[in-house]
Parts: C-alpha cells; structure tokens; sequence
C-alpha cells in the first residue's frame, strides 16, 4: 500500500521523484545501510545529487525507530535556524500532529548571548530546554557546531533526554568536531554526517524521510487484512506471556522500547474514549525498596488467610514479585474524574473506567512481551500504601502496580500452574450458549 501524505501532490510529481530516486539506487550501486537507513540516506543525496553521503551518514542503532516513534506521537521537532522550519513540508507535519520550533532571532536570545559572549544557537537550545521542548524531542541540527555542543553539554550536565538528534552542520569551525562528539553519545538516538559536509538541507530531507518511513509503518498497522505470520506472532505472543518474578535482568530497558510499550498501552480500548489511564514510571531505588516493604506486609497478612496449613505453607515458598530485581516499575492508574461526571459507555456500570485500564495494562503486557520483555504485576499490596508513597492524588485510583524488564527466561507454562497450585480449566466447561 503506497504512502499518500508524504508523497508528492501530483502524478507528475511522484514521477519524477521515484525516477529520481531509481537513478540514486542505480548510481549508488552496493551500500552497508539496512533498508530503513538507505530510505533516508537516498534522499539526502537526492537533495543534494552527492554521492558522498552514501558512507558519510552514520546512525545510532536505535536512530530510525526513536524517530518513527516521536514523529508518530507528534513530538516537537526543534531547530537551530528557521530555514529547516521553513523547509518541512506543513501538511505532513500536520498529518501527525507535529510542530516546529526555532528561537535564533528572537530578541531575548540575542540579547542574552551578547550578554554571556557565547553564541545565539547556544542560547536558543538553552531557550528551548526551559520551555521543555528538547526533552522528548526531535532536535535538528544543519547550520550551527554550537548548537550542537550545546546540546551536548545539556544531556551531560542536566539529564537532557531527547528522541532524537540530527546533527548536520556545516562549516569549518567546530562542524566535524561537534558531529563527533554526538556520536559518542550511547543512550541518546542520533543520525549524522561525517567531516565539514552538512546543512540545512540535508536536515529537511531527513526529516522528510522520517516522516514517510512512519507514514508507511502507520499505514501498515491500520491495514484491514492481518498477514498469517502478523496473526501467528499475535497468537505467540498471547500464549507465551508470563507473569515474571524471578527471571528478571538488571540490564536497563531503552528509552525507545519503554516509549513502544507505553504508546501501546495508551491505545487500548476505553470507555467512552475517556482514555483514565496515567502511567508512574518508578526506577529510583529507595521507592522501589519502599514498595518492596509494602508488598512484604500485605504477603504476611496473606498467608494467614489460608485455612489449610498445608495451603499456606506452599503460598509462603513462592517468589511472587521481582519488585528490585527488575530495573524499573510501572504504575497504572484510574481517573475516574477525566472526561467530566457522565460519561459514554459509564452510564449504567460505573465500574467501566476502572476495566479500561485494566485494557491498558493488558496491552501493555502484550506489548513487552512483544519486546521480548517479562511482566509481574504485583496484585499483592495495598492501594493506599502505594498512593503513599509514589503521591497519587486522593481521587485517583492505582490500578496495578508492574515490574518490567529483560528476562533470562520465559518459562513454558505459568508457574502457580507448574507448581500444581491449580490447573488450567477446560475450555469447554467455561463456554455457554444462549444462557448461563
């Protein structure tokens, strides 16, 4: 199925760019980038007709899908001068919801970087990070070195963390340097070009690219006809997910993967469109330990409530949390106050918010499972402990807390079922018709 918003408005048009990019494949001959890299590199060199940048664009390995991932959740793109703002074309920009920023010329920018003799790119990123745009953002970067040092200098110093940079500047001074250092970067998703060659131009034409690959990945996922191999990773997925608890690895979780799964729970059904979920991201350790003696307290109360003392002894011999183990937890609440006092769907069974998060959280799971991540939902704790310590306002319910990270394993079948603490029912015995 072919692009429509990011191609060219007319047949003409699309003609001469596709032929355009045919003579760039043929001329360009054997490359090392995989096929989503070479989507962005081809057009680089369409923009500018030099073969050089076959070689002298370099990606970071999570590069293309932080892009896809930001420009489909309509992160803020900013740049170092307003000809890449210019550049971009508005209506794709507006399909995903996108807008642009640049400050070089606004007055207090200039006034403050003849103020500290540094340069107006570097105060318009410091500009930029006060309004909150950078974080999460794309930032583009085809004219000024200082920018991007500066930029630099932000993720370092402040715990800057945007989705991505692209780092092209031009020039003499600092440009080769300053891409560089970027590519130094481990965490942060970058895409730049080698030595002094750069510009804005070659910015745009990244960015364009960017937005066709997310076009295409948009269009695949609200394609009505799901392929046999799209349906059997479904059904794998279902049938493979996991309540983690021992299995956890200390190894961190990308930004861009935790983005995946997060935008996945986010589109899941809801009542009423309310969409009443908010998610908690926890990694600070002495939280987590405060969660931890939570979830102790209320195993203790527990394992009293089993008559049979046979029952509970068994109950106390499993590990039912990976609260520490996993590097980081999420919390999912209700708003049950979001959409206003009626809302579609929640007339009759007020209950109907609280099931859609429930969706979320499903999701979610599926999600990380997807990413070849393991899930524990920590049920085993008191709500009011929890909005406690993580400060959730009074109305707002905590829905699930979850433990989320890399596993050494996926065990084949859930583990109280392994334990023979109960069977998986028949489903026959579970399937009524016409009645109860």
């Amino acid at each position: 199925m072919s692009n429509v918003i990011t191609e060219q408005l007319t047949p003409a048009g699309q003609k001469i760019e596709h032929d355009s990019f045919a003579i760039v494949d043929n001329e360009a001959g054997q490359h090392n980038y995989p096929d989503d890299q070479w989507q962005i590199v081809r057009r680089m060199i369409h923009a500018s007709a030099d073969f050089e940048f076959n070689g002298l664009t370099h990606f970071h390995a999570d590069a293309v899908s932080a892009g896809l991932n930001a420009l489909s959740q309509g992160r803020p793109i900013i740049a170092d001068v307003e000809m890449i703002c210019v550049g971009l074309s508005k209506p794709r920009l507006s399909h995903f919801g996108v807008e642009t920023h640049h400050f070089i010329s606004d007055e207090d920018v200039i006034a403050q970087a003849k103020a500290e003799n540094s340069t107006r790119a570097v105060q318009a990123m410091r500009k930029a990070h006060r309004l909150g745009l950078l974080d999460n953002g794309i930032i583009a970067v085809g004219n000024a070195p200082t920018a991007l040092l500066e930029v630099i200098r932000l993720i370092q110093d402040e715990g800057l963390r945007p989705a991505l940079i692209i780092g092209m500047p031009v020039g003499f001074v600092s440009a080769a340097e300053s891409k560089a250092a970027v590519s130094t970067l481990r965490e942060t998703p970058w895409i730049i070009t080698d030595g002094r060659k750069g510009g804005s131009t070659l910015v745009v034409s990244t960015l364009h690219a960017l937005l066709a690959l997310t076009e295409t990945e948009q269009r695949k996922y609200t394609s009505v006809q799901i392929t046999a191999a799209e349906r059997e990773g479904v059904y794998k997925t279902i049938y493979s997910r996991r309540d983690t608890r021992s299995e956890f690895l200390p190894d961190p979780i990308s930004d861009q993967v935790l983005q995946r799964i997060l935008h996945a729970a986010h589109h899941a059904p809801s009542v009423g469109f309310m969409q009443p979920w908010d998610f908690i991201i926890v990694k600070d350790h002495s939280i987590r330990q405060q969660i931890k003696e939570a979830f102790k307290s209320a195993h203790s109360e527990a394992a009293e409530m089993f008559d049979e003392e046979q029952r509970g002894e068994q109950y106390r011999s499993f590990k039912l949390e990976g609260i520490m183990e996993a590097p980081l937890g999420i919390t999912i609440t209700c708003d049950r106050r979001r959409t206003g006092k009626t809302v579609i769907g929640r007339t009759a069974n007020k209950e109907m918010d609280l099931y859609s998060s429930v969706c979320a959280i499903q999701n979610l799971w599926l999600a990380a499972r997807a990413e070849n991540l393991g899930v524990g939902w920590v049920s085993i704790m008191h709500h009011k402990a929890l909005k406690e310590i993580l400060g959730i306002p009074k109305p707002i319910v905590p829905v699930a807390y979850l433990c989320i990270g890399h596993v050494s394993h996926f065990h084949e079948k859930p583990e109280l079922e392994k334990a023979g603490w109960l069977p998986r029912l028949p489903i026959e015995e579970l399937i009524h018709h016409d009645g109860w």
